[in-house]
């Protein structure tokens, strides 16, 4: 993981966005996923309709 990363990780961290280290990578890891989840989605239906139209 990039230094930079980790530093930004740990500052979170430190401003209590969740307890520990590892929940804070959780948490953000959650947060990035659900923003990228319409995204996803979406992907997976291209793939669906793909595979159906074969």
């Amino acid at each position: 993981m990039p230094l930079e990363l980790v530093e930004q990780i740990q500052l979170a961290t430190y401003a209590r966005i969740a307890g520990t280290f590892e929940e804070t990578l959780i948490y953000l890891v959650r947060k990035g996923l659900s923003a990228v989840a319409p995204t996803i989605k979406q992907g997976v239906m291209d793939q669906l309709n793909r595979l159906n139209s074969l």
